[in-house]
């Protein structure tokens, strides 16, 4: 539920070709900053910046105990039970352009103006997307919906024809479904 720090890469670019070759790259237009969220059932919406994460958005606002002080870890384990989505606004002049996205953890759905331009599933890769069809000239926005990982995980083993182990040292089930960063299941 985050767009990790190391790469900083959430951006748009002008040119239909994106840095792929054939295509002129104008400057990109960062999406990185001020995002609001909020959750599927409607009891949280907040302001965070991106990159983040959602967890650390929510201590630093005061609206979750701090998750790395004492057992408090334990009682914010809910906010992975949860979809999050993060939006923004953005403008542009010319609709001929690139999204690159990298870092999304994990299973997360993209949609600009409303349209679905992505449903990634891995946290250790980049993603363009070509916005050409859905930009308008002037403000558009983009959403991004993070899945609730411990239910998508779920999902994941139930549709194995047989059953994956997963390791017992963390209390939340089939971590290794994912394509995500598996310290977020507890093994450091």
């Amino acid at each position: 539920m985050s767009i990790y720090e190391e790469t900083k890469s959430i951006s748009v670019f002008g040119g239909k070709g994106g840095d792929e070759g054939g295509g002129v790259m104008d400057a990109p237009l960062s999406l990185l900053g001020s995002w609001s969220v909020s959750d599927h059932l409607g009891e949280f919406q907040f302001e965070m910046d991106l990159p983040g994460d959602i967890v650390s958005a929510m201590a630093d606002r005061g609206l979750i105990p701090d998750p790395y002080w004492g057992q408090n870890e334990y009682d914010v384990r809910w906010i992975a039970d949860r979809d999050w989505t993060v939006r923004c606004q953005f403008e542009v002049q010319d609709t001929a352009q690139v999204l690159v996205v990298s870092k999304l953890d994990c299973v997360a759905r993209i949609e600009v103006n409303g349209r679905v331009v992505l449903e990634a599933q891995n946290a250790f890769r980049r993603y363009r997307v070509d916005l050409s069809e859905v930009l308008e000239r002037g403000q558009n926005d983009i959403a991004i919906t993070f899945a609730s990982p411990t239910k998508a995980a779920n999902a994941a083993q139930d549709a194995q024809p047989f059953f994956v182990p997963y390791t017992k040292n963390f209390p939340v089930p089939n971590g290794n479904m994912l394509r995500k960063p598996q310290c977020d299941f507890g093994w450091d």
